[in-house]
């Protein structure tokens, strides 16, 4: 952008996987990972300094399987798990992993 005190970037990767062993039912794995950094870019004449203090970089990774089930009358399952994981490259409490578990149930008409 410009006119901003800052340059970012974000850099995103993707895989994913799928298995159909029938035509009710498939097996999907993903994996996806985000790379983001970014700093104030200031001019001479602001405080010299700040800059050096104001860079970020954080990474995000998740992996993940999940099931499609077709049922009659157009009803879909899809129960999925994944792991997370969190980390900003400073020694924080904001830095984390989670596991999460759902199921979506869609129906079609």
């Amino acid at each position: 952008e410009d006119d901003v005190p800052y340059t970012d970037e974000s850099n995103l990767y993707f895989v994913n996987l799928t298995h159909r062993f029938s035509d009710r039912m498939s097996l999907e794995a993903f994996m996806r990972h985000v790379v983001t950094s970014g700093r104030f870019v200031l001019s001479s004449r602001e405080t010299a300094g700040i800059d050096s203090l104001s860079s970020l970089k954080s990474r995000e990774a998740e992996t993940g399987v999940g099931l499609t089930i077709k049922g009659s009358e157009g009803v879909e399952f899809n129960p999925t798990i994944a792991y997370r994981r969190y980390d900003d490259e400073t020694e924080d409490r904001y830095d984390g992993e989670a596991v999460s578990v759902f199921m979506m149930v869609s129906k079609r008409w």
